[in-house]
């Protein structure tokens, strides 16, 4: 039994692949005609303008921010503040200690002082003056009235709640008057707000209250 060849002409011949790219062309141009319509009635309805926001949600978010600001500008400005008292009795506190301890290292009597009059000094650490513009600051001296810790302000709206205020260390880190006066720091511009330094006369021992 003889099989029958099979020609070019009975197979089946398989789709072109021109053919095929045009069909997908037409599904393509097909969808984006349909899209093409779609952007058109959009355009139509909104005037051929874009989306944007209306006047209304505007002003409601201006609003929003005028009331954030309003209710954050206080603490903000509190902060500050306590940021100025916070860094003055720390300076404070500090220039208080390197005093004691410099008694006790250099074997010599130092005196802290701490005024509510500016002061300056020429450049040989010794000679002292008062200024008149009510500007507090702090310092220490040995003996002799040389600097051992410079003059520093304090900031502008902290003061000392006396004129002057002076604590001489002696040589085992004590002090000369075993009841010292304390070294009290107030707000100027809320008096009610104050700090005090207080300094143990038999030991020297700080305490900020």
């Amino acid at each position: 039994m003889t099989r029958k060849r099979r020609t070019k002409n009975d197979q089946a011949s398989p789709t072109c692949p021109a053919e095929a790219a045009s069909r997908r062309g037409k599904r393509f141009l097909r969808r984006q005609g349909y899209g093409g319509q779609v952007a058109q009635a959009r355009e139509r309805r909104t005037g051929g303008l874009r989306a944007a926001f209306t006047l209304i949600e505007l002003l409601v978010v201006m609003v929003i921010a005028v009331v954030i600001m309003a209710v954050s500008l206080p603490a903000f400005l509190s902060m500050g503040r306590g940021a100025g008292m916070r860094t003055a009795v720390n300076n404070v506190r500090s220039t208080v200690a390197l005093s004691r301890q410099w008694a006790i290292t250099h074997r010599e009597q130092i005196t802290f002082v701490a005024s509510s009059t500016g002061m300056f000094y020429n450049m040989t650490n010794r000679a002292f003056s008062k200024t008149t513009n009510d500007h507090a600051c702090y310092y220490a001296t040995n003996a002799e009235g040389t600097l051992v810790q410079s003059i520093t302000d304090l900031p502008l709206d902290v003061r000392f709640d006396v004129p002057s205020v002076s604590l001489t260390f002696k040589t085992d880190g004590g002090l000369t008057d075993l009841n010292p006066p304390p070294i009290v720091l107030v707000d100027k511009r809320n008096p009610s707000v104050e700090t005090t330094i207080s300094i143990n006369g038999l030991t020297g021992g700080i305490k900020v209250e």
